[in-house]
């Protein structure tokens, strides 16, 4: 199901809100996660977790300045906000 949703670009934006799930997602999704996730935008709570991202390959697109979870959904509709 998650391979569908990806390959079929059925999601817009990723969270992540800590490095040991983001790491656990991309165990999960194999060697094919790069190919999955191109075009699908990432945003990670801070820059710790921002760095296992990149780790991993992955373009980081939000990380908000105060690492909270209110912070970093303000900083997802504002990313889509500027986007359209």
């Amino acid at each position: 199901m998650l391979e569908t949703i990806l390959r079929a670009k059925g999601v817009d934006l990723i969270t992540f809100a800590s490095s040991s799930t983001l790491r656990n997602f991309m165990e999960i999704l194999g060697p094919q996660r790069q190919s999955w996730l191109t075009g699908i935008a990432i945003a990670c709570i801070g820059p710790i977790t921002a760095e296992t991202a990149r780790e991993f390959g992955l373009k980081v697109d939000v990380i908000p300045g105060e690492y909270t979870l209110p912070a970093l959904a303000e900083s997802i509709v504002d990313y889509f906000r500027k986007k359209e």
